[in-house]
């Protein structure tokens, strides 16, 4: 979500909403604020076989 112009690096304002779609209906949402450290991770397991297809989380390193 940062983004850099020569030595400086800038964060846009605001909470970012992550909607993630599969197979035509909302499967999930993550909210987060933007930030050097964070990342938001989206993995859909293909085998199917847990209660839901897809988890999408924050993750701060």
């Amino acid at each position: 979500m940062p983004w850099s112009k020569g030595k400086y690096t800038y964060f846009a304002e605001g909470e970012y909403e992550f909607k993630v779609i599969l197979d035509g209906e909302t499967t999930d949402t993550c909210r987060t604020l933007p930030h050097a450290w964070s990342s938001v991770v989206i993995d859909i397991d293909k085998t199917n076989n847990s209660d839901s297809p897809m988890r999408i989380g924050v993750i701060t390193v």
